[in-house]
């Protein structure tokens, strides 16, 4: 009976200890998360990396170090709101937070929910937002707005060459200040769902719905799936979506990339490439290499391109990246009921683009539908422009099958021509007709109307010059 009694006893005592320790571990748990919070509240106001006012509405801890919060505001320090987050999630290390210590590593996790975001940058990329180094704002700048301001394309190619040098110098520099300052940073980032608008170089770019999925370790890898909805501003375009990895390690530094890219439905006019903003091009590419000198290849299409005089349909091609230059191969287009193979190529800084192709079965009747010329064409193209296409020139050469001209049946006709912007014109153009040539040193055509001055009738078995009309200055 004593036992019994001495049993019941201890059984209290441990209930009582059990529940005191529950008790304690409760108060414990709470005590830690109301630090995570407080912590990272304190962190945002005395850390010095990132300029402006950062406050929140609400922000919750878990046992766990993970913060979920609503209402972040981060304002610059011109009163305006750079950063809006309607709902987050910060994942931080609790054992920091026992320590009371805001490190690299602390943060493990964010996560942004409809964020709204405004980035302005200056044109070394830095953001308005983060403290610049000392030695930063020595840094040259190297601006493509000063290679399109040289005269021609040799000068803008050299200006190109040294501005991409010199980026990937500074680029290098950084990297290995970064690389040496022993940041050890293991951590996901992730947007869903987040409108951002960017300001670059006095250019408005806007993104709808941009999606990420990131984690980096800042010791060997990054790896990232960035996606967008349609996108406006100085670019526009229907969306983008890039994906793949960035390594390096002790042995190998220098961060080496591996990723893909789908480019789709991209206004050529606002990228300074053309100037009708009914074309679009879509890009499928890999790229590979230093992340400081990419290279890669792909897949262009475009539903249509509009040239003067020249309405291309269906353009597909391959082409190959490198330092700025995009080299097209394997091009294949419709225009006026026939196909155009070509070759060519274009560079991102000096904005010029060269092809040069073979255009067969074309229809002169689709080419003139103001004209009675029916016969089909092949030709020889050579295009050059630089930014857009006022700036074309397109010259070659075509030979006619038989055909006929206003029900005057002919059996070839061949010349060489030119077209600029909205001037297309021929010359030593001739019309084999019979045992006759009918030839023209100029043929123009304006509003779609084919126009012949002079024309000359020349026998073909004999060379001699039977006939001779020059159009008088009335027309």
């Amino acid at each position: 009976m004593k036992f019994t009694k001495i049993l019941g006893f201890l059984k209290k005592r441990c209930l009582y200890i059990l529940l005191g320790a529950v008790g304690l571990l409760f108060f414990y748990l709470f005590i830690l998360s109301k630090s995570a919070a407080l912590i990272f509240n304190m962190a945002m106001a005395e850390q010095e990396m990132l300029l402006g006012k950062i406050t929140v509405e609400e922000i919750y801890g878990h046992i766990s170090g993970k913060t979920t919060f609503t209402g972040l505001r981060w304002d610059n320090l011109e009163g305006e709101t750079i950063l809006y987050v309607p709902e987050g999630v910060i994942g931080v290390k609790p054992f920091d937070i026992l320590r009371g210590k805001f490190e690299a590593d602390t943060i493990y996790k964010i996560e942004l929910k409809n964020a709204r975001l405004f980035l302005n940058m200056d044109d070394n990329m830095n953001l308005d937002f983060v403290t610049k180094k000392e030695n930063s704002e020595h840094r040259e700048e190297h601006k493509t707005d000063e290679v399109l301001a040289a005269g021609t394309e040799e000068e803008r190619l050299r200006l190109s060459k040294l501005r991409r040098q010199k980026e990937a110098e500074e680029f290098a520099g950084e990297w290995r200040n970064f690389h040496h300052e022993n940041r050890d940073i293991h951590m996901e980032f992730n947007l869903e769902d987040c409108p951002v608008s960017v300001i670059y170089k006095g250019k408005h770019y806007y993104l709808s719905a941009v999606n990420v999925e990131s984690e980096i370790d800042s010791n060997s890898f990054m790896k990232f799936k960035i996606s967008t909805g349609r996108f406006g501003g100085n670019m526009r375009g229907g969306a983008i979506t890039i994906r793949g990895d960035i390594k390096w390690d002790d042995e190998n530094p220098e961060p080496i990339a591996d990723m893909s890219a789908l480019f789709q439905d991209i206004d050529v006019a606002s990228l300074g490439i053309m100037d009708n903003q009914a074309d679009s091009v879509t890009l499928e590419a890999y790229f590979y290499g230093p992340l400081a000198n990419l290279e890669g290849d792909g897949v262009i299409k475009m539903d249509k391109l509009s040239l003067p005089n020249l309405p291309f349909t269906n353009v597909r091609g391959d082409f190959v990246y490198k330092e700025g230059l995009f080299t097209f191969k394997k091009l294949h287009a419709n225009v006026f009921e026939g196909e155009l193979n070509a070759s060519g190529d274009f560079h991102m800084d000096t904005r010029y683009y060269h092809i040069h192709g073979v255009a067969t079965n074309l229809s002169a009747k689709s080419a003139l539908p103001k004209d009675k010329l029916t016969t089909k064409v092949d030709a020889n193209l050579h295009m050059v422009a630089n930014e857009n296409s006022r700036n074309m020139a397109l010259w070659g050469d075509f030979v006619g099958s038989a055909g006929s001209y206003d029900g005057i049946p002919f059996d070839k006709v061949t010349a060489n021509f030119t077209n600029s912007y909205r001037d297309l014109r021929f010359f030593n153009a001739r019309i084999d007709v019979g045992y006759y040539t009918l030839k023209s040193d100029f043929i123009g055509i304006k509003d779609g109307k084919l126009t012949l001055d002079p024309v000359i009738l020349e026998d073909i078995r004999t060379g001699k010059e039977r006939m001779r009309y020059v159009r008088d200055n009335n027309g």
